[in-house]
């Protein structure tokens, strides 16, 4: 009896404690989990159109320096590297051949221009007999109507009347010869002094010259090899390739006039800015590209030569796109998604479509709307039926 009444007693001491634990649960009610986020507006704005794209760094004129002479490089008036200016001396070659050849013509330009000064003293003189000739020829040949002069007598003077004339006719030949020969030899000497002046080897542009690839004392012959190459980076072409399918849109934009393109150098937080000036006139069938050319001032020299650099060619604008901060698209099984803010702090997942990325935004074409805050950081801790706590930076200044 008494074993019976004690496991009573400890039943009822049971139940007592188990209703009094029921009472509590249906009395309190659970916390709400409260979720500390980053937020931001879903805004409404007009955005360009870009087409991002790595683009090389040309120059603007390339030139490679040949000699147009033979001879010895006396001096180098360049260094490595050295900017010159646009006819400025870069090389000079021996220039005593060129000079002995031009007083050697002069020689010869003097002797031919003797020779017609002979001439032409000459054919006056032979002029003045012939002309003597055929008066007394007239003469005689009255005399001869006359009888008093004989035949023989009319024929000689005749005959010297022909051999004056030949030789008259030989001292304008003589002369026509030898004027000639003025005229090549004054024309062989300004080939000569310009052949002398291609012994000092000036700058072709503006620009900065590489490595000195032949140094002084050295020998060289006419259109050899470079002696140095400089390029002019002031102002300086990008080059780039687009998608085939750009093609299209790029042609619109182009017809309303010109387009900019931002070249963005690393660790350079300002774009240097230019236009496009040039789109090739086929598509590459390997790579189904088209390549565009813009050109930059490039004042500060930033663009050099063969640089990678990230372009951007502004297209168009996009009026009244919805744009977000792209650190609030969560990518999930069924696509991405951001979490909306409603007003009674709660959350709820918008499925969304990125029409496309413009640096730290994404332009959104469904399921976000003007006005709507959207959760940017904090996104890993929000569960179903979570409330967050907005807790921006402007917030905690607050």
């Amino acid at each position: 009896m008494k074993r019976l009444l004690l496991f009573f007693v400890m039943l009822t001491c049971l139940l007592i404690i188990l209703s009094g634990c029921n009472g509590k649960n249906k009395n309190e009610k659970p916390k709400e989990q409260i979720v500390p986020v980053t937020a931001a507006k879903a805004v409404m704005k007009d955005v360009p159109v870009i087409l991002k794209e790595i683009g090389t760094v040309e120059p603007y004129s390339a030139v490679s320096v040949m000699s147009m002479v033979g001879g010895e490089i006396t001096h180098v008036y360049i260094k490595d590297g050295e900017d010159v200016r646009k006819g400025e001396i870069l090389f000079q070659i021996d220039q005593r051949p060129f000079d002995l050849d031009i007083r050697q013509q002069e020689a010869n330009l003097a002797k031919a221009q003797a020779i017609v000064k002979q001439s032409e003293a000459n054919l006056l003189k032979d002029m003045a007999l012939f002309k003597n000739a055929q008066v007394e020829l007239k003469r005689n040949q009255a005399l001869f109507e006359g009888g008093v002069v004989s035949q023989d007598d009319l024929d000689k003077i005749q005959t010297n009347l022909d051999t004056l004339d030949a030789t008259v006719q030989s001292d304008k030949e003589i002369i026509r010869t030898n004027e000639e020969e003025v005229r090549v030899t004054r024309e062989t000497i300004s080939n000569s002094k310009l052949q002398k002046s291609y012994t000092e080897i000036r700058s072709p542009i503006n620009g900065r010259a590489g490595d000195i690839i032949i140094n002084g004392g050295n020998v060289i012959k006419a259109n050899d090899r470079p002696l140095v190459c400089i390029n002019q980076v002031t102002p300086a072409y990008v080059t780039f390739d687009i998608p085939e399918d750009s093609l299209i849109l790029l042609k619109q934009s182009m017809a309303k006039g010109k387009l900019q393109i931002k070249a963005y150098i690393d660790n350079e937080p300002v774009p240097e800015i230019g236009t496009l000036t040039f789109t090739d006139n086929a598509v590459n069938r390997t790579t189904g590209t088209i390549r565009l050319k813009g050109l930059f001032p490039n004042p500060t020299r930033k663009l050099w030569p063969g640089l990678f650099i990230n372009v951007e060619l502004v297209l168009s604008t996009q009026k009244d796109a919805i744009v977000i901060p792209s650190q609030a698209i969560t990518n999930g099984q069924q696509g991405q998604y951001v979490y909306v803010v409603k007003p009674d702090s709660s959350v709820e997942s918008h499925p969304i479509i990125v029409d496309r990325n413009l640096g730290t935004e994404a332009i959104i074409s469904k399921g976000v709307q003007a006005g709507d805050t959207v959760v940017t950081d904090g996104q890993v801790r929000i569960l179903p039926k979570s409330k967050v706590k907005i807790i921006n930076a402007e917030s905690k200044a607050k």
